[in-house]
């Protein structure tokens, strides 16, 4: 399993968890729903990076290729910083394991600079 490149991104993009659920609808009592999980299910975070030189963008190239989407990789601290932590465990515990959702996204911006997105899932 390949590390998560340490790069601190310019903006995180996420929905909020979905938790395994059962929902039932009864007569008497309306909907009832089962939390039968604790683990959040497939929920999506962007990571957009700005500026990367040659160096760092070869990190998230490498990573991609070697992870692709089959094998589920914990992400670095770094990743939420500015966050309070127990926030961001609230939202993401930090036991959770990504896979890509989607392929790297690089974009040149200058001779040697790089805008990257990158698509990720919470893996089952």
């Amino acid at each position: 399993m390949a590390t998560f490149p340490a790069l601190m991104p310019a903006r995180r993009e996420w929905a909020f968890p979905d938790y395994p659920t059962l929902r039932y609808s009864t007569q008497a009592w309306g909907e009832i729903v089962f939390q039968y999980g604790n683990q959040p299910t497939e929920t999506p975070l962007e990571l957009v990076y700005t500026l990367l030189d040659e160096q760092e963008m070869q990190l998230l190239r490498d990573h991609y290729i070697i992870q692709r989407q089959t094998m589920p990789f914990p992400l670095p601290s770094i990743i939420w910083a500015g966050y309070q932590q127990p926030v961001a465990q609230t939202i993401f515990p930090i036991t959770s394991q990504w896979l890509y959702a989607a392929e790297l996204e690089e974009e040149p911006v200058a001779p040697g600079l790089y805008d990257a997105t990158v698509s990720l899932i919470t893996a089952l």
